[in-house]
């Protein structure tokens, strides 16, 4: 298979209504990096099956690696099991021993069974179940024509043992030993544009890549290498910090977590210095924030 490219589908009306914020997706996509994998789009549609069917063929048009996440559940709005058999072209097949295993599951706990849970059984025929023992929806691996569909459950305790489970577990061995691995420099006193001219002889360079991304009050150069390891990685991402370091200077306060309080705070411990806040119109607002 060619180098894995991704994208991601999540799946839910409630989503786009902002009832629900998706936090699954970017777990995915940090899951997708640390398995060296990167992740190209990632898209949010309703439950509507033209519009999944149709946003999972484009994103295959596209790349050879798509997941999806959510609409696996038993009731009419859980489209994601069917839309992925359309769009790779594929029938529905059941699987006799999961539907004995849900109606198990119900008898159990003495609720009453209903026809629709068993399409929870159902999966595309170039699928493979993925076992969900936290809940009553199987995830789907799909392999057909060098393309690769991985389709998670919603409920966070189903997705993240599946995810970081099986689904991590597949990939890794897909790719082999990758990694793709950031680290942030932050930045304050300069402005986004300036600090963009000062470092534009590092933007161009494909691995480590540099970008700028603007924060209130300061200024983030996310650094991103891929290596086979993270160990290889901080190895090429040292040369370009101290790259970026000896053109801002001391405007670079700080590296990934580091708060611009902790900072001066630092500063002040190192110099054995003293700070006094008298303030009116801040509400101790800069108070609070020492």
């Amino acid at each position: 298979m060619a180098e894995l490219t991704a994208e991601i589908v999540s799946v839910g009306t409630e989503l786009l209504l902002g009832q629900i914020v998706d936090t699954h997706a970017a777990t995915m996509a940090r899951l997708l990096a640390e398995c060296g994998i990167p992740c190209l789009r990632r898209h949010t549609v309703g439950d509507n099956m033209e519009r999944v069917v149709e946003t999972l063929k484009d994103s295959l048009d596209r790349v050879n690696l798509v997941v999806t996440i959510g609409g696996l559940g038993p009731t009419q709005d859980d489209l994601t099991r069917p839309a992925i058999a359309h769009a790779l072209g594929d029938k529905l097949v059941r699987e006799p021993a999961v539907e004995r295993q849900l109606q198990a599951f119900f008898a159990k706990r003495n609720v009453a069974w209903v026809e629709s849970n068993a399409n929870q059984a159902d999966r595309p025929e170039s699928a493979s179940l993925i076992d969900n023992p936290n809940g009553t929806a199987p995830g789907l691996l799909c392999q057909k024509d060098g393309k690769v569909v991985i389709a998670l459950p919603g409920p966070k305790g189903e997705f993240d043992p599946m995810a970081f489970g099986p689904v991590k577990a597949f990939l890794a061995d897909k790719v082999g030993a990758q990694v793709i691995h950031s680290r942030v420099l932050r930045i304050c006193g300069m402005g986004e544009s300036t600090v963009e001219a000062a470092i534009q002889h590092l933007l161009q360079a494909p691995n480590p890549s540099v970008a700028p991304y603007a924060k209130t009050g300061e200024v983030h150069l996310r650094v991103t290498a891929k290596a086979p390891s993270v160990h290889l990685a901080d190895a090429m991402l040292d040369p370009v910090e101290l790259s970026i370091r000896a053109v801002l200077g001391n405007a670079v306060y700080g590296v990934n977590d580091t708060t611009l309080e902790e900072a001066v705070l630092r500063e002040l411990r190192e110099g054995k210095g003293t700070v006094a806040v008298a303030e009116s119109m801040t509400g101790g607002w800069l108070g609070q924030r020492f």
